[in-house]
């Protein structure tokens, strides 16, 4: 069999592989004399003897005894909204997921065996159709560090496999891994994080957005938001606190880390940073800004909806679309993002084409909104994302129903569990 001939048997994803290997010694063999191949843990044995058949080629099982291995933590980013949330589900064909999506990528990889065995933790929790641009990870994945090199967590990034490389060629175009860190053995992705910050970006529209601005520093602090979340009986959720270290709205050029080419002075952002969330919390956070902006409600109703001995349960409002939130940042101490000047370039070329695309689209859905030559025409309540409920007669929050309490839910589980 010819040298070139072999490898009509490879899988797309073992040359994937293949190819960043001799991507990455040429690259090194450039920057020094040595010739040994640091990147030998992902050879795939392409001797004459093991490639009889493509059968046998297939049943081969990888056996990650062989090779050492490493806890890292990467950094995520991701459009959520063509995705049901970021944690693995149980029929990932029809309801697939951010992190379904990572492990796929994991294994065909061959960074791990087992995604139940690789010591896995995530960060944020994000929901279908949110997206993410700071998610984290942990997990224990090969390397081609010997062992010995594998502990110390100082070693030279550069003798590494390039993990950002292999798994973004791997990966759907709207997920990428962003950098890699080494962490310590009692990290947790979830435990470790010191600090969460959601954004949620909105036109200004109709809204009053000096009151809203005023009415958000209300969230700050530690309060109960067991009305400002969706309660799950099915989780033993028994503390409802939650601290709310800074909440703020900004013009989205005002913004650290502006939307990118966005010049658009009307496009705000609500930006809340806390240590921890309860689920749909931010969305329904934005919910009852949302109403406060259009003058529905009073910004005193945040502090009313806090006081659970007057208000045991959450009214029954609807919580802002999920299209604009973005897990923006989680924060940890000591990591050291790694990545290399060649890794950023592709990501930056990689997400200006998605950028573009995106653009693009919204360029021709504008010039055919402008050529119907009609202002901007608002019927219904403003809730995120260019969705707006229908508007009848508003009932304030204060007199309409109420879901089941915490209490109530969890008799209704105890009576079903009986």
């Amino acid at each position: 069999m010819s040298h070139a001939a072999k490898y009509d048997l490879w899988s797309r994803e073992e040359l994937i592989v293949k190819l960043l290997e001799y991507e990455s010694n040429a690259t090194r063999k450039h920057e020094s004399n040595d010739s040994e191949s640091v990147y030998s843990s992902i050879s795939t044995d392409s001797t004459t003897s093991s490639l009889k058949n493509k059968k046998t080629r297939r049943n081969r099982q990888f056996d990650m005894s062989k090779y050492s291995q490493r806890y890292i933590a990467f950094k995520v980013a991701y459009l959520g909204w063509n995705y049901h949330g970021f944690a693995v589900q149980a029929d990932e064909e029809t309801c697939p997921t951010v992190e379904g999506q990572i492990f796929k990528a994991l294994m065909a990889a061959k960074l791990i065996t087992d995604p139940s065995s690789c010591k896995f933790s995530r960060c944020g929790r994000t929901d279908k159709g949110v997206s993410g641009l700071g998610q984290v990870i942990a997990l224990k994945v090969r390397s081609n560090m010997p062992v010995d090199k594998v502990e110390d967590r100082d070693n030279k990034s550069k003798e590494e496999m390039p993990y950002v490389d292999i798994l973004n060629r791997l990966l759907p175009p709207d997920i990428r891994i962003l950098a890699w860190s080494s962490i310590p053995e009692s990290f947790s992705a979830r435990f470790s994080c010191c600090g969460r910050r959601y954004r949620y970006f909105f036109l200004k529209s109709t809204l009053n957005i000096e009151l809203m601005q005023s009415a958000c520093k209300q969230f700050i602090g530690t309060h109960d938001f067991r009305n400002f979340c969706k309660i799950n009986s099915s989780q033993d959720v028994t503390n409802y606190e939650r601290t709310i270290l800074d909440a703020k709205i900004l013009k989205a050029s005002e913004c650290g880390n502006p939307v990118p080419y966005s010049d658009i002075d009307e496009f705000y952002v609500f930006e809340v940073r806390g240590t921890a969330f309860l689920w749909h919390q931010v969305r329904c956070m934005m919910g009852i800004l949302f109403l406060i902006g259009q003058e529905l409600e009073l910004p005193s109703i945040i502090s009313s909806l806090f006081d659970i001995s007057t208000i045991p349960s959450r009214p029954a409002y609807e919580m802002a679309s999920e299209l604009p939130l973005v897990l923006y940042d989680c924060e940890f101490n000591g990591l050291d993002w790694k990545h290399s000047p060649s890794t950023v370039d592709r990501l930056y070329h990689h997400m200006y084409q998605q950028f573009y695309g995106y653009f693009t689209k919204s360029m021709i859905a504008s010039t055919i909104l402008k050529s119907l030559g009609v202002d901007t025409i608002q019927h219904g309540i403003i809730n995120g994302g260019g969705q707006e409920l229908r508007k009848r007669k508003y009932v304030t929050l204060l007199n309409k129903d109420r879901c089941s309490s915490v209490d109530e839910k969890r008799k209704k589980r105890k009576e079903k569990k009986e």
